[in-house]
């Protein structure tokens, strides 16, 4: 799995979001150095990163066909990452976006084709945002307006377990007995007696 990769894009779609406009408008993770900025700030953390299971186990083998004794289970895990954002403005002249215009933009803009492409280029899916709470607070006297927002999203990962290479069930046997609508059995013909799946 790569969260940095993960991270990077949610900066990429928070920018597209918010319509921010880097260097002047900053988005940075939580304990991340802080660049600079001179006009607004969106700083991301993790509320959490939780499994929701292993949703898929798909054999690959680097053969063929390929060898029974050669397969490789590569494991599909559906995760739910939440994300709080904080954003916050300098700007408190009349008329310039504050940070609720801000989280009012970004719910807005979030179902956009363009949001969910970038989400989906990065094997992300939105899950919803929850209501933003004004969070203002003051700093060298002066007050700093900022809104917290908080974001779920789907996304899913595959490892390869290498551990667990081995043989895998190439042919399975099966004896049927299928009924008609009346709970008769229908002719031999139409039966399966101890059949491979896949034929051999």
């Amino acid at each position: 799995m790569d969260f940095r990769s993960v991270k990077a894009s949610i900066v990429s779609w928070v920018v597209l979001l918010a319509g921010l406009t880097p260097p002047a408008d900053v988005v940075v993770w939580k304990n991340q150095p802080r660049p600079q900025g001179t006009g607004r700030m969106v700083v991301l953390s993790w509320v959490s990163r939780t499994t929701i299971g292993v949703d898929d186990v798909i054999w690959s083998t680097t053969t063929d066909p390929a060898p029974a004794e050669n397969a490789t289970p590569n494991s599909i895990t559906q995760w739910k990452l939440v994300v709080q954002l904080s954003i916050q403005t300098n700007d408190t002249t009349d008329g310039a976006p504050n940070a609720d215009d801000l989280s009012a933009a970004m719910m807005a803009r979030a179902w956009g084709v363009s949001s969910i492409a970038l989400l989906g280029a990065a094997n992300l899916g939105l899950i919803g945002a929850d209501q933003a709470t004004p969070a203002d607070y003051t700093a060298n006297g002066r007050v700093v307006q900022r809104t917290v927002l908080t974001v779920s999203f789907n996304w899913s990962t595959v490892e390869v377990d290498t551990a667990g290479q081995g043989n895998t069930i190439d042919q399975a046997f099966v004896t049927s007995e299928v009924t008609d609508e009346a709970g008769e059995l229908l002719p031999p013909s139409m039966q399966m007696n101890n059949e491979g799946i896949p034929p051999s």
